[in-house]
């Protein structure tokens, strides 16, 4: 698929209901032609398409608004929150294509953890016609903009809202303390206060149970360090039926947490990017 062959653009207002279909609340820009989208974004010369999200952004009137993105030949937009780290989850996600690895458009079992705003589970669904899914975000922000992407793929893909982690029970939300700060950086910890902002936690046998798959051909996870706990003090007892994994480790000491567990279980390891990945 070319995502660059046409798009459409268009800015909604921070006051447009998510859970309506009515258009009228759009405005200011709406461009149907990927020439014009150029034209008007990116000045007299051909630029790409991530240089035209680039210039949504900077001209965006709605900074606490969202920008719809059309895909070619979709049939409903992928939504975008202005000034977050959605438009870099895009361009990582559909224009690099991160998650293009050897197998997936043969995987028909897949759990995406740390799904963010579901723009990897909407790279398998659209490029695999056959995959199901489970998708797990914690963030309940992300979760709501996932909702809104993958509403379109509802019959073969599930989004749960929780957190992996290392054992069941309850975990506090932590934004803006991570990495840069943004939203796709936001993490989930044990220490809860009054104050915090909660979400369930799940194991990853858990998660598997929960899926009714009868493997997982692949695991994504970005977990933005939950991966830690997971791999090194959780059940790995899903690993006896998961073919490949494709985890973001965010330091050494994930690294080696997710090494020393996928070793004992006969995997081989590569790296691909920022993906760390284990295959049988």
């Amino acid at each position: 698929m070319k995502w660059t062959e046409t798009m459409k653009l268009t800015e909604i207002d921070s006051t447009t209901s998510l859970a309506g279909n009515n258009r009228t609340d759009v405005s200011r820009l709406q461009l149907s032609d990927e020439n014009e989208l150029r034209t008007f974004l990116a000045g007299p010369g051909i630029q790409p398409v991530d240089t035209a999200l680039s210039c949504i952004e900077k001209l965006s009137h709605f900074p606490n608004g969202q920008t719809e993105v059309w895909l070619r030949d979709a049939e409903s937009p992928i939504r975008l929150r202005n000034d977050t780290s959605d438009f870099a989850v895009f361009r990582q996600v559909l224009l690099e294509k991160q998650y293009d690895l050897p197998g997936v458009a043969e995987a028909e079992f897949l759990i995406d953890t740390g799904a963010n705003i579901g723009l990897a589970s909407l790279f398998f669904l659209l490029n695999n016609p056959r995959v199901q899914i489970l998708a797990v975000e914690p963030d309940i922000q992300n979760f709501e903009i996932a909702q809104v992407n993958l509403q379109p793929f509802r019959n073969r893909c599930r989004l749960l809202h929780g957190a992996v982690w290392s054992k069941k029970g309850t975990l506090a939300i932590s934004r803006g303390t991570f990495r840069d700060g943004r939203h796709w950086a936001t993490q989930t910890i044990p220490e809860l206060s009054a104050c915090s902002e909660r979400v369930r936690a799940y194991t990853m046998d858990e998660l598997w149970e929960a899926s009714k798959f009868p493997q997982i051909d692949l695991l994504k996870m970005d977990v933005e360090g939950a991966e830690l706990p997971v791999f090194r003090d959780g059940g790995t007892q899903f690993l006896l039926k998961t073919r490949c994994c494709a985890v973001e480790c965010h330091d050494l000491q994930c690294l080696k947490a997710f090494k020393d567990c996928i070793n004992s279980y006969g995997f081989r390891t590569r790296q691909f990017g920022e993906l760390h990945v284990a295959e049988r």
